[in-house]
């Protein structure tokens, strides 16, 4: 981790600060589409399941889009456009 004041971050890991400026960075690039992936996840939340296993919703945030693409190591972030203007359900 790394100690954050208003101004600086002092890393323990200067890799861990490289690759958490770059996430921001790369998420601001991304910022456009999160009003569309919110609204689609309200739309789409009427097919939203849960039971005792599983939890299956959609997509509710870019980020979220984000983590789960890199969580399973597939090219769900580049539906990112098509989901946000209703092109593609996620």
């Amino acid at each position: 981790m790394y100690e954050a004041t208003s101004r600086t971050r002092t890393p323990d890991d200067p890799y861990e600060l490289l690759r958490d400026l770059e996430r921001e960075e790369e998420m601001r690039q991304y910022d456009r589409y999160g009003d569309g992936v919110s609204r689609r996840a309200e739309e789409l939340s009427e097919h939203s399941m849960d039971d005792d296993r599983y939890l299956i919703r959609p997509v509710a945030t870019v980020e979220e889009l984000f983590e789960e693409a890199e969580s399973q190591h597939n090219c769900l972030a580049s539906y990112l456009a098509k989901y946000a203007d209703g092109d593609t359900d996620i």
